[in-house]
């Protein structure tokens, strides 16, 4: 691999791995790392990133896509000025995100444990905040909760909850890979999940909440 490739590949390791840090940070932030990944793995991979005919669910995912911008198109013609064809284009981004993934991941260009212990440690530092400023009113950089939610870092979005739903998922996977004897697994993974729960609770957002509960339940099921 030439110095310009290892360069790219440098870039899109820390940009994936920061992902949970750009959703903190805000929805700018989400969208120009999402934009920069693109990118990055584009330029990188090249045309291998398109390649996955004998991959079933990402020809299907494909043909989401495909709907998406085919439904707008028509619909923009229905219906001028209502509907704008290039938004569901740039929504596009999220497919070329998930195919630039697959191919680092493919290649073994991306440490995932690294990632997995990122998404362990933003979703429980975000439960715990969320907690203190439950407990006391305020977190921990002085901002202070609203009557319905607690949004930790996030201010006036009212996210926490989704965040820490969605990244603890991960980072409870790390807790499987990172201890050998049964015993510590099952005590870290079930500490973890169930300050994670109470983060996600007490944030105020009931949806997230809901769907961590069912992910917790089936993998009780599951273990039992």
């Amino acid at each position: 691999m030439d110095k310009k490739n290892k360069i790219l590949l440098l870039s899109l390791n820390w940009l994936i791995y920061l992902f949970p840090l750009f959703y903190v940070l805000g929805n700018f932030f989400v969208n120009g790392g999402v934009i920069l990944i693109s990118i990055t793995g584009l330029i990188l991979y090249k045309w291998q990133i398109f390649d996955f005919k004998k991959d079933n669910l990402l020809i299907l995912m494909s043909f989401f896509f495909l709907i998406i911008i085919i439904s707008t198109f028509f619909e923009t013609i229905t219906n001028p000025g209502n509907v704008k064809l290039y938004k569901s284009i740039i929504f596009l981004r999220y497919f070329i995100l998930l195919l630039v993934v697959r191919c680092a991941l493919i290649n073994d260009h991306i440490n995932l444990k690294k990632f997995l212990i990122l998404c362990l440690i933003s979703s429980a530092v975000i439960s715990l905040d969320v907690i203190l400023q439950f407990i006391t009113g305020k977190n921990i950089i002085g901002l202070e909760s609203t009557a319905q939610h607690r949004s930790s870092f996030f201010g006036n979005e009212a996210i926490a909850g989704g965040f820490i739903q969605r990244f603890s998922v991960l980072g409870f996977f790390f807790t499987l890979t990172v201890f050998r004897k049964s015993y510590l697994k099952a005590l870290v993974s079930s500490a973890f999940l169930l300050v994670c729960f109470f983060g996600t609770f007490y944030s105020g957002n009931k949806m997230p909440a809901f769907l961590l509960l069912i992910f917790i339940f089936c993998i009780l099921t599951l273990l039992s």
